[in-house]
């Protein structure tokens, strides 16, 4: 740190953080270090300003509240770091009203396992964000809320998923477990991931973590109390749901579309008319139903927004124009960033393959593999991105497969005009 002439290697803070496993506590060189880059003298001068919390009588059993304590602390970390990322301020946005019903439904269902499913831009993360807020404030439930990106130094350490979240709430592993155990008469134990997609590990790593959540899935699954939540893009599930759902691991989905991998709602009107009022307060006057279906998709809302500069003048829903939103979401999923060239000349040579005279945009995996292979990791930003689509489909009667059998079919996602 040039402030203060003091050096902590990264691997050091990320280990202070949760976000590498570590079997020791950070050093008085590290914590008064830090300190002194926070203006104080150092370590004691900031434990004299802000002394350590005692952990307060709640009615409840002193290992569950800690657990409770302990969580909270581990999570305000992701919970701050993915608020600061919101596409508009995090104080704009505002709580779906999906979230309550679907998590009462889950606990109703008696599963152990959730997924949260919907395109890149659904809004799943922020919604997950408001979800949190509300349980910190009024809930005797545990919440560990981290992002699948913290789940590297699960992968590089050699170490389980049980292990990495007794170390993030200050418990040997066996003793988490107890101490659920002793607590689960006052709250449940949620553990949720946020952004469990493939495209962020390499394969051999996604494998090994989804074996590692069938696992710890299984085990608790005789536990009502604990519950896994995950939320990741259509596309993973679509790919992978066979591995997570092996056995008997059955999760809670509640899906709404017909093909079954979408569960994330668009916006509502109520929470279009929620969104206006607290961007832009200029105009009293309600948007039409017509207007509010211009603004359903999140992301497309989002990419509104940031063009107007954060105003939203009821006006703009008549002017807007859809290829102003579609181009600026090629541009940003396709134009810009890493391997743009390789994303582009893979659509093109895609798209070659199209008939859309006949407005068909499908093709045979199989026959486009060579190509695939070719262009390996922009194939894999375009899906994550929902530029493309992999998906398993029934085959149609023209092709030369096994009757019952199924192929896989590579979608072009035809984007809306706005929602």
């Amino acid at each position: 740190m040039k402030d203060t002439s003091l050096n902590i290697s990264e691997t050091t803070l990320k280990r202070l953080f949760g976000l590498a496993i570590s079997k020791f506590s950070p050093s008085l060189f590290t914590v008064s270090a830090l300190a002194v880059y926070c203006g104080f003298e150092g370590w004691d001068s900031f434990c004299r300003v802000y002394p350590i919390k005692k952990i307060p009588d709640a009615g409840l059993p002193m290992g569950w509240y800690h657990l409770q304590f302990r969580a909270r602390e581990a999570s305000d970390f992701t919970l701050q770091a993915l608020k600061n990322k919101s596409g508009i301020p995090y104080r704009q946005t505002i709580a779906r009203e999906f979230m309550d019903d679907y998590f009462r439904a889950f606990d109703e269902s008696g599963l152990t396992g959730s997924v949260i499913t919907g395109p890149a831009g659904y809004g799943k993360t922020i919604a997950l964000c408001h979800w949190l807020d509300e349980q910190s404030e009024s809930s005797n439930d545990v919440v560990l809320f981290y992002s699948s990106i913290a789940l590297m130094s699960v992968l590089h350490g050699g170490k389980s998923i049980d292990d990495w979240m007794a170390f993030l709430l200050g418990f040997h592993t066996e003793a988490v477990f107890n101490e659920m155990i002793d607590g689960r008469e006052n709250g449940k134990f949620y553990l949720v991931l946020d952004g469990m997609d493939d495209h962020m590990f390499k394969k051999e790593q996604f494998h090994l973590l989804l074996n590692q959540l069938s696992h710890l899935h299984a085990f608790y699954r005789q536990f009502e109390w604990f519950k896994l939540v995950l939320t990741m893009r259509s596309t993973t599930w679509i790919n992978y749901k066979h591995e997570l759902e092996s056995g008997e691991n059955k999760w809670f989905t509640a899906f709404r579309d017909h093909e079954e991998c979408i569960n994330m709602p668009l916006f509502s009107y109520r929470e279009i008319q929620l969104l206006r009022d607290r961007i832009s307060a200029r105009s009293a006057k309600k948007l039409s139903l017509e207007q509010a279906e211009s603004f359903c998709h999140p992301l497309y809302f989002q990419y509104y927004c940031q063009m107007e500069k954060g105003a939203f003048p009821v006006s703009g829903a008549e002017r807007i124009l859809s290829y102003e939103l579609s181009s600026l979401f090629m541009l940003n999923k396709v134009y810009v960033g890493y391997y743009a060239a390789e994303k582009v000349s893979l659509l093109q040579q895609l798209a070659d393959m199209l008939d859309f005279g006949d407005e068909h945009y499908q093709v045979e995996k199989l026959k486009v593999m060579n190509i695939l292979n070719k262009y390996d990791q922009a194939f894999r930003e375009l899906l994550s991105a929902g530029v493309l689509r992999s998906s398993i489909s029934a085959p149609a009667t023209s092709l030369p497969t096994t009757s019952g059998s199924e192929t896989l079919i590579l979608c072009f996602i035809r984007l809306p005009a706005v929602c």
